[in-house]
Formats: C-alpha cells, structure tokens, sequence
C-alpha cells in the first residue's frame, strides 16, 4: 500500500503548532513572576531570583568568588530574562578587590572586598581605585550641596533622580519635590501634626485623618489634581493597615473589626471583611482571603509591620531594626546600614553609615532615612544623597515622608 502524503497539509499543520509553542512561550514570559537561576561566569558563581512585586520586575542577586566571598545585590526592570549578568568586571587595588556585574551593555553598581567585610564602594576610601574607576566611566557617585530654601525647608533638588518625586507632610497637606516643588493643600481648617494613617498608594496620595468618616480626600500625582473618594459607611477614624496591593489599601475599623478596601482601580471604598464574614489579607504579596476565626485571632500576623525579626541577623548585628523587601533583607545597626539575601542573612553588604537615625523606609531598592533634620536618599547606584532639611524633622518625623517613581 503506498502512503501519499499531501505536504501543504503537512506544512499548514507544523505552522500552526509552531505557532501554539511559540505562544506558549511568550504567555508564560508575560505571566512569569517568579525565576530562579544558577550559572557561572569566569570565576563567579552567581545565584538569581526573579519576583513581580506590583507589576515591576525584581531581581536580586548572590555573587560568589572562588574565596567563598558572597557579593549581594538588587536590579529593577530586567525585562523578565533570565541569567542577566553578562560579564563581571574586576577592579584590584592593594588590598581591595571590587567587582561590577555587566547587564548587557549596561554597567552594574560596584561591590567591594577589603579582606575585613563586603561593602559598596561608596564605604571605600582609596583615591588611587576611585580614579581608576572614573577614569573607566564606571563611577557616578556625586552629592550637590546647591540648595533652595522655601519657607522652613532647604531643598537639595539637584541630587533627586528625574522621576522621583517626594512627598513631604507640611501639616496641611503635601509639598511633592522632584526638580521643582509644589504644594498641595488637602485640609482646610487645622492643622494635622500626628498624620497616623495617610498612605501612597501607587500614584494616589491618601488623606486618612482620625476626625474625616465618609469623604476622603486625595491627591492624584501623575494628573496632578485633588480629589475624594467615598465610603456609604462611617468610619471611626481608628484603623489598623493591612497593607497595599495592585492599587488597593486594605485597612481595619478598629471600631467594629470591619475590613474595607480603598480601591484606586474603581475609586471606591468597598466593606469586604466583617465578623459576620471572612476577612482578605496580604500575604507573600497576593491577596488571600482566611476565616474571621483565623483573622480574629491573629490579627497581628495581618497588620502591615515595617520590622520583622530575625535571630541571626540580631546575634551577629545587635539590631532589631530588619526590614525584608522581597530577597532581600535590610537592616541598620548603630547608623550602619546593611543588606543581605535570604538565603546568606548573616553574610551582608555594608551599604553606608549616618549618624541620628530616627527613621527610615524602603521604597522599591532605594532606602529613605531621617536623620537629625535630613531626609536622605540611598541606593548602590547614586549613593547618598541630602534631598530636604527642616528642623521640625528633628521632633516629628512619622509617616511625614514618601517617594513615588514614575
């Protein structure tokens, strides 16, 4: 028997599963939010985590030498690709070593040994590396010490990257300060000294003052406008925050334990939490929903906290104050600032030192610190940097600040 075989058929089908793996491929590129990937370079191992946290792509990375030396790092926006580092490029002086993880034509942040601890270069002291460095392009760390006073603030506007823009409590509303500043006014009659619960929620600054129940204001930074949102329930003015995800604050009435979300996808406030009913949590960074027994009693493992604990980060730094942002963990000790993996907590990178902390946050990979009348802005790629000064930042210095990148 002879087989014939009509090879357009054949073809128009190989197209078309062609066509189906291929859109396989890029639906799981699209969909992927989460990676993990080992390889080598030269003589370095190198370990990569890929999270989407809010729609922006995360990687965090673990480098190793052939000393077993562990270099750890953060990078935003890799386009969801997996083994991203290119190349690492070394730099020895004397005693130091320092290396630069290579994203394609791109040049990473620098990462330094001096035999006693890893640090970012921005800790290293030595003119003759430092000049090395510059000389090769591959060192853009500056500070201006230019200033604009307006009223009681000083404004170092030249040291604010060009989509940044800060948001700063002036007791009457916000002044957002990028490379101008502009106030906005959101209460009318007094003053708001103690702002407990207002919130930066994607691109919408929220009011939630104690005495305001239905009708809340906010400002809406990329149309630059003020607005309210509204609930058909009257709130206490007595909340426990739950937390912020995909545009929506998920907060607790202390009141009466009942949960709303204040959703800036539909610009409405919604009840989806009560005693009668199950209640909705952030956990890992998606929202889960858990029996009103379960909520009830573990209220406090819900709550949005800023500092977690950690037993061997305590030990070997003395500090309490560890804050875990995806990968990575950050924490500070006697004004030293640090960063390790989750997987090497106890081997970390020396970020920076600062004198009178008081405060400090995470924002994506910058770290925001009050400290004596200064806020100051920190990440490995621009070092550290005055943005604004006010001596009022001395004694009232919570929840008055914040950073939305666009």
């Amino acid at each position: 028997m002879i087989m014939v075989f009509d090879m357009k058929k054949i073809m128009k089908y190989l197209i078309i599963i062609s066509f189906l793996i291929g859109l396989v491929y890029l639906l799981i590129y699209l969909f992927k939010d989460y990676a993990y990937n080992e390889y080598s370079i030269n003589k370095y191992k190198i370990y990569e985590t890929f999270n989407v946290v809010d729609n922006k792509n995360y990687y965090d990375f673990v480098i190793k030498d052939k000393d077993n030396n562990i270099y750890n790092f953060v990078y935003i926006n890799g386009n969801k690709h997996n083994k991203i580092i290119s190349d690492v490029v070394e730099y020895n002086e004397g005693d130091i070593k320092c290396i630069i993880p290579v994203f394609g034509k791109n040049m990473g942040s620098i990462y330094c040994n001096d035999k006693k601890e890893i640090s970012t270069i921005y800790n290293i002291d030595n003119e003759k590396l430092i000049n090395k460095l510059k000389k090769d392009n591959n060192y853009n760390y500056f500070s201006s010490d230019k200033f604009k006073k307006i009223d009681n603030f000083t404004y170092y506007l030249d040291n604010i990257p060009n989509n940044y823009s800060f948001m700063i409590w002036n007791y009457t509303g916000i002044n957002i300060v990028n490379n101008k500043v502009k106030t906005v006014k959101l209460i009318d009659n007094n003053d708001l000294y103690n702002n407990k619960y207002s919130t930066l929620i994607d691109s919408y600054y929220l009011l939630l003052d104690e005495t305001i129940t239905n009708k809340f204001s906010y400002y809406d930074i990329k149309r630059d406008v003020v607005k309210t949102i509204v609930s058909e329930d009257e709130l206490s003015g007595d909340y426990t925050i739950l937390g912020v995800y995909n545009k929506n604050l998920y907060l607790i009435d202390n009141h009466n334990y009942n949960e709303y979300v204040f959703d800036f996808n539909k610009f409405k406030i919604e009840l989806v939490g009560s005693e009668k009913d199950n209640y909705k949590v952030i956990i890992d960074g998606k929202v889960k929903e858990v029996s009103r027994s379960k909520f009830k009693s573990n209220m406090n493992d819900y709550k949005f906290v800023r500092f977690i604990s950690n037993d061997k980060i305590k030990e070997k730094y003395h500090t309490d104050h560890i804050y875990l942002f995806n990968n990575s963990y950050y924490f500070e000790s006697k004004g030293t600032f640090y960063r390790s993996n989750v997987k090497y907590e106890d081997n970390a990178t020396k970020l920076f030192s600062i004198d009178k902390v008081s405060d400090w946050k995470i924002v994506d990979n910058n770290l925001l610190i009050m400290s004596n009348d200064t806020l100051y802005l920190y990440n490995d790629e621009i070092g550290l940097r005055k943005i604004i000064s006010n001596n009022e930042f001395k004694y009232n210095y919570n929840n008055i600040y914040n950073l939305y990148i666009d």
